[in-house]
């Protein structure tokens, strides 16, 4: 239902040089595509699924066949038969072997050609917005290509990447590719045992295979500053630790020479100690619960970890050289590795949620060996490439089975066509949270425990398990992360536990940039009327066994209720706040935040931690609060005095290690305005003690305030 026109003419004629017509109905003829060049085009022709368009004409000057996919997309261009990259470099056409992905930058390397001398070794930076390459460098230049040695990893800490075999550490935060002129063990004030076999990033830290040696744990909340947390020296002669593995509660690293092949199973945190081994070679594994997967075809149950089994006839059959494992919800994803020789797949996803019944989900196929492949947001990305001179590509395609990690909220979002990812987000934190509150994973990591003070615990209990070990495993949703703006909350949001209350289920909601430029409002629909003071109704309820978290954000005349859950604030400016309750006591909390005219203590009580009270409004007696700098007004409402070390006649409320403060007088936080709450650098919030290390309320910021980062600032 197409005609092809190549125009013919001179090179003196403008563009477009060739013109593709969609004719099925005649009445209706439209231009669906034009081939633009500084030359004619006397030929065009399709040809499978490509487009061929000759430019070229009578003379000297050297033409071209310019190739199209068949759906408008330019591969690339043929002159004089040798293929040539786009003069716009992009996703699709690069050299990569690995790559890892921060919000909408993606960064790949790959290792070059035989020679380093080549110069060929290159680290690459993809914008996906727009899947173009903005920057391309090396360990030499910022703009060419070239290393000593062959880098084949990367993995990136907020914009600082560590790469290659020598975990070299590189800038990229101004999108251009800068060597630091240093390694992650310089960095750390340490010497490297051994050459980086393999790494993983796991959360903020990352776990590094170290060759004829074992591994190291180095903590990466802040990138610039790394701490090596631990290293282990096996001291086996002749051993090869070849790839490494981490999860909540363990480490796995696999040995491929010791008796034929181990995988050795660490505590991840405490004195890392080993706690079993399973004698099987691998070059990598990945964990999904209590069972582990490896690249050689093999599934083995850990639920007893100084006895692992073998499950057997489980249809599972993901196998690699060299290549990555990932963890996607409930599905497993391999990269295949191995040589552009090899057939087809180069990369397969498998449904593990049943372990009786593993599925291949799905296959990649391509001319080269495929690396890495990870999930982002609504897309699933498959690095194909090989180390040499091949141009690979990274591939995209839409992310139709695996659960969402993440959800993304902006002011110029849309509900109706948006994904919820980075690039496409919501508009509003309600349509965020229809989205993920179905979704979860479960962990029985501990939690809260920032709550707890002295021998006072976050729960009546003392700890999140009620008492019950069997009690302990908790549902986790996707994070929903906010972008700078003001969001009116037009209703009460209310997030309660999905699963028949079979578990306590958590869904934080975390502000990107703080709280002195994302803010929440009510809408003013739904109101009261006290005193002449309007209340708002609108705001958030934790419903039944719901944990609701807000990070970061300025709360702003909100209503924020409890009803047989918890709501927890964390890094955030409060204020004009009310709080009802129902069901157990105390579940209104507040951690690191400055709180202003905020209702405290009525109903079944607040808790609060590291926290500035300035002004408060109704108070009732029902209060925890430990390391808090408090407007001594909250003694006069009260009729009783917060000093350290108080209880009550009611042992469920207490007060420890907190401090009296008057506005003008003994204290006085100097904050810097009644905007942001932000303190001078001499306020005694700023201080180390009397609040145990912990800084308090909304932090410095009088002459410019401080950068506020979720990975370098653990509660502040």
């Amino acid at each position: 239902d197409y005609l092809l026109v190549s125009g013919g003419g001179n090179k003196s004629w403008g563009n477009p040089r060739a013109v593709m017509f969609n004719i099925k109905d005649h009445t209706d003829v439209s231009a669906v595509y034009t081939f633009g060049d500084t030359l004619p085009s006397y030929d065009s022709k399709i040809h499978e699924s490509r487009i061929y368009v000759a430019i070229g004409i009578q003379g000297t000057e050297a033409g071209g066949i310019k190739v199209y996919d068949n759906k408008n997309d330019l591969n690339g261009t043929i002159y004089s038969a040798v293929w040539k990259p786009r003069a716009s470099k992009t996703i699709d056409y690069l050299r990569v072997t690995a790559f890892d992905i921060e919000r909408d930058r993606l960064y790949s390397v790959h290792p070059g050609t035989n020679s380093s001398a080549d110069k060929a070794a290159v680290v690459s930076i993809v914008d996906l917005n727009t899947n173009d390459v903005i920057a391309q460098g090396g360990q030499f230049s910022t703009t060419e290509p070239g290393f000593n040695g062959y880098p084949r990893r990367i993995a990136v800490f907020n914009g600082i990447g560590v790469v290659g075999e020598g975990l070299m550490m590189f800038d990229f935060r101004e999108d251009s590719v800068k060597y630091m002129g240093t390694n992650l063990y310089s960095n750390s004030g340490s010497s490297k045992p051994g050459d980086a076999i393999h790494f993983q990033k796991f959360d903020n830290h990352l776990y590094v295979a170290l060759q004829s040696y074992g591994f190291a744990v180095f903590d990466m909340s802040n990138p610039l500053k790394p701490v090596l947390v631990h290293e282990n020296d096996y001291g086996l002669s002749g051993d090869y630790p070849y790839g490494i593995h981490a999860n909540e509660k363990h480490i796995f690293l696999s040995d491929i020479n010791t008796g034929g092949g181990k995988i050795y199973i660490h505590k991840n945190g405490g004195d890392f100690s080993k706690v079993g081994e399973i004698n099987t070679k691998a070059h990598r594994a990945a964990t999904y619960g209590n069972i582990l997967y490896t690249d050689k075809k093999k599934v083995f149950n850990i639920s007893d970890l100084s006895n692992p089994t073998e499950i057997t006839g489980s249809n599972y059959s993901g196998e690699s050289s060299n290549g990555e494992m990932y963890i996607s919800g409930d599905y497993l994803l391999v990269s295949g590795g191995g040589n552009k020789s090899w057939g087809n797949p180069r990369a397969s996803i498998y449904n593990i949620k049943n372990r009786s019944k593993i599925k291949l989900a799905f296959t990649f196929d391509d001319t080269l060996p495929s690396y890495d492949m990870k999930i982002h947001e609504s897309r699933i990305y498959v690095a194909f490439g090989t180390q040499g001179v091949d141009i690979g590509a990274i591939k995209i395609f839409e992310n139709d089975f695996v659960p969402i990690e993440e959800v993304y909220v902006a002011t110029d979002g849309n509900d109706e066509t948006g994904s919820g990812s980075f690039l496409n987000p919501f508009r509003t934190i309600k349509k965020a949270l229809n989205t993920t509150s179905s979704i979860y994973n479960l962990s029985t990591n501990p939690v809260y425990k920032e709550f707890d003070a002295g021998d006072r615990k976050f729960g009546d209990s003392g700890d999140f398990c009620d008492g019950d070990e069997d009690y302990c495993s908790y549902a986790v949703s996707p994070t929903v992360w906010v972008k700078k703006g003001t969001y009116r909350i037009d209703s009460d949001l209310t997030f309660s536990s999905l699963d028949d209350l079979e578990f306590r289920q958590l869904q934080a909601i975390r502000a990107i940039d703080g709280s002195d430029s994302t803010i929440l409002k009510p809408a003013w629909k739904t109101y009261t009327t006290e005193d002449g003071v309007n209340y708002s109704s609108e705001g958030f309820t934790a419903g039944t066994k719901g944990y609701l978290e807000l990070h970061g954000f300025t709360i702003d005349s909100l209503n924020l209720d409890y009803a047989n859950g918890a709501m927890l604030v964390y890094n955030s400016l409060v204020k004009n706040v009310r709080s009802g309750s129902a069901g157990g006591g105390f579940n209104v909390k507040y951690l690191g935040s400055t709180l202003v005219n905020t209702e405290l203590g009525t109903n079944n009580g607040t808790h609060i931690h590291s926290s500035i009270i300035l002004k408060p409004g109704k108070v009732g007696k029902n209060i925890r609060m430990a390391k808090t700098l408090y407007d001594t007004t909250l003694s006069v409402l009260n009729g009783y005095a917060f000093n350290i070390n108080k209880s009550w006649t009611d042992s469920k409320a207490w007060a420890q290690d907190n401090v009296a403060f008057t506005l003008g007088g003994k204290n006085d936080p100097q904050f810097c305005d009644d905007e942001t709450y932000r303190y001078y650098n001499s306020s005694l919030a700023n201080r180390d003690e009397p609040f145990r290390g912990l800084k308090i309320g909304a932090g410095v910021g009088c002459d410019k305030p401080g950068d506020f980062h979720w990975l370098t600032e653990r509660f502040n």
